[in-house]
């Protein structure tokens, strides 16, 4: 949605206003009243403005129901008080408050992991076709702008703070997104509305602190429509972003195929070749939109490169990986696949099958069912019920040839695997059903001849959960 849609700087702020840009940008309105309203409620200047705003929209029925949300992070000692002052307020204007108390890991980015906190309480209080508005302002936008330019953001990161975005089964508006934060403190202290200061504000060992207090009043004072300009430019930075979109979203169609892959199952693969006839920027493009799709973090455009130049680039028989925390890019034939990181073998002794499912100790899982011959469908993995043997992992044991059930001539485990297509990084890890040096099967993959089961009989289906 347009920034500028919500808000025009300058403009006079009222409860018109507002509803006007809660309109504009939600989805989940009627033509006269919107339905369930909820307000993220801190007790700041700007959320008590924007609730005590609302509280004017639902009692002149603009909006059918409203409700404030406040979350106690634990970070001030101050907080609790900030509880009774929203338990208070809240009282007064008759408006029914939650108050959610949360803990996180306050030893990493403590910013970063309060706000993941505060979204999930904000997603678990929203119900279907609920909105839940912030009191976002456009100095935070220009603070968050500014904020992800240090950290080296592309296009996507200067949008900033969209106006609305989808939340769990609603919807997040922000209708003062483009007031400024004077201009809300006007208002407030024309209604005479009492607030409070969270004296972290001023700390500038957090980063927005830092910000907010030394470096943007210099650059308005050397440039005073700054601003403004940040919000122009996060709006333009949103329309270019949905161009390569469109882009990523049609290079998507060519270059990535569906492929039943053994042992990892259905996977999107990536055509190397489709992939290296795109332009450098594109591939880049492309590899973000696949990596997101297959909800994986997309790493650092450093690691991107790393990607296109010794995977892509490698032989066909090689096995390059770039591995980076939250993924992996492996090649396979004439592909590139994703997935999380592959868990390291783990060497252990043989395991007793004993008739039922096992966890083995790299954590994996061996499923065993009971099946009968009439019910087996076609690629599941079934022995016969009188099998018997251990289980051990491929690193560990080395195996007599042996013959598929239908194919003629016996050939090693190696060579079977070459054959059926295994990916070669997962092979060391596969389980396998043995009795000495006799393969019997191979959950999820293949079960040797002479073991199968046979029509009539009892069998076990047995898959390998990795």
């Amino acid at each position: 949605m347009s920034f500028f849609g919500s808000y025009i700087a300058g403009m006079k702020l009222t409860p018109d206003v507002v509803i006007r840009a809660i309109h504009a940008q939600s989805v989940a309105v009627g033509s006269v009243a919107v339905g369930s309203v909820a307000v993220g409620f801190s007790g700041g200047v700007d959320s008590t403005a924007l609730l005590y705003i609302c509280k004017i929209l639902r009692d002149r029925g603009d909006i059918k129901t409203l409700r404030a949300i406040h979350v106690h992070h634990g970070l001030s000692p101050l907080a609790d008080g900030w509880v009774d002052h929203a338990r208070a307020l809240c009282r007064n204007w008759d408006i029914p408050l939650s108050v959610h108390h949360v803990g996180f890991d306050d030893t990493s980015n403590v910013e970063e992991a309060a706000r993941e906190a505060r979204y999930q309480v904000f997603e678990s209080e929203l119900h279907d076709g609920g909105v839940l508005l912030q009191g976002h302002h456009l100095d935070d936008q220009v603070e968050t702008i500014m904020y992800r330019v240090m950290r080296g953001t592309g296009v996507a990161g200067l949008q900033g703070i969209p106006v609305s975005r989808p939340l769990g089964k609603g919807q997040i508006v922000r209708p003062l997104l483009g007031c400024e934060r004077k201009d809300i403190e006007a208002y407030a202290g024309e209604k005479h509305l009492e607030w409070i200061e969270d004296e972290s504000n001023t700390d500038i060992r957090f980063d927005r602190n830092f910000l907010r207090n030394n470096v943007i009043p210099e650059l308005v004072e050397r440039w005073p429509g700054m601003k403004i300009g940040l919000a122009r430019l996060a709006e333009l930075s949103s329309e270019a972003e949905e161009i390569l979109q469109g882009v990523a979203d049609e290079d998507y169609g060519r270059c990535v195929v569906g492929c039943d892959v053994p042992v990892l199952g259905e996977a999107q693969l990536l055509d190397i070749h489709t992939l290296e006839a795109l332009p450098v920027s594109r591939r880049s493009l492309l590899l973000r939109e696949w990596l997101r799709r297959e909800k994986l973090s997309v790493p650092s455009r450093a690691t991107l490169l790393q990607v296109m130049e010794e995977v892509s680039g490698a032989r066909v028989d090689g096995e390059p990986v770039v591995v980076w925390a939250g993924g992996e890019v492996r090649r396979y034939k004439h592909f590139l696949v994703a997935c999380q990181p592959v868990k390291k073998t783990v060497a252990f002794k043989s395991i007793l099958y004993k008739g039922e499912s096992l966890t083995l100790p790299d954590q994996s899982r061996v499923e065993c069912k009971g099946v009968t011959a009439s019910s087996v469908k076609h690629g599941q993995v079934c022995v016969s019920a009188g099998a018997f043997g251990v289980f051990s992992v491929r690193s560990e044991i080395d195996v007599q040839p042996f013959s598929l059930p239908g194919r003629k001539g016996s050939k090693s485990l190696k060579k079977w695997l070459n054959e059926i297509g295994v990916p070669s990084w997962l092979r060391d890890r596969l389980p396998i059903f043995h009795d000495g040096d006799q393969l019997i099967a191979i959950p999820g993959l293949l079960v040797a001849d002479g073991y199968q089961v046979e029509a009539g009989d009892p069998g076990i289906s047995m898959n390998w959960l990795s």
